[in-house]
């Protein structure tokens, strides 16, 4: 009952937002570039998601692996604007924070990795030429970086070293 009236409210506001442009002949609704449909897409895959992830957490194993992990954001990729690949990782998906990470080979490609303090599941989609175990402040750890748009938040997340939850099966967060 609650998720329909939400879902309701967010529709009626949309349309507010909509009609108010108009009214005021402004170009605002050019700057919602979103529909009452998509938005409320967005709300069931939000929750959707938020169930996937609880039950990745309970109906799996993990297990524990001692890693190295740091923050990137797109500056460091070594690609301008306007290069093809700009925004695409090694293994071909679109960077997306909250869920794109890369890590050293030992991980392979969409492993589900658990950091601590963060509430994501985030899925290995990237490799990157100094991301190796053998280097760091930690030889032997896992290296894992974390795809970010705030280079803030990234700055300020630093190096840390911590015990990660690794589930190495090649799972879609997506279903």
């Amino acid at each position: 009952m609650i998720r329909n009236a939400s879902k309701l409210a967010i529709y009626i506001v949309f349309i507010y937002i909509t009609l108010y442009a108009s009214y005021v002949n402004t170009n605002l609704a050019g700057l919602v570039s979103y529909s009452p449909i998509t938005i409320l897409a967005e709300v069931d895959f939000e929750e959707r998601q938020s169930k996937r992830i609880e039950s990745l957490k309970k109906d799996y194993t993990w297990h524990t692996v001692k890693c190295e992990v740091t923050a990137y954001t797109l500056n460091e990729c070594g690609k301008d604007l306007q290069h093809p690949d700009y925004g695409i990782t090694a293994f071909g998906y679109t960077v997306l924070e909250g869920r794109t990470i890369a890590a050293s080979p030992e991980l392979a490609s969409l492993t589900l990795v658990m950091v601590p303090g963060l509430s994501n599941i985030f899925r290995v989609e990237d490799r990157g030429g100094s991301i190796q175990t053998h280097k760091g402040t930690w030889p032997g750890a896992t290296k894992i970086d974390i795809y970010t748009t705030d280079i803030e938040w990234a700055k300020e997340w630093g190096r840390k070293l911590m015990y990660c939850k690794i589930l190495n099966a090649p799972l879609t967060l997506d279903t």
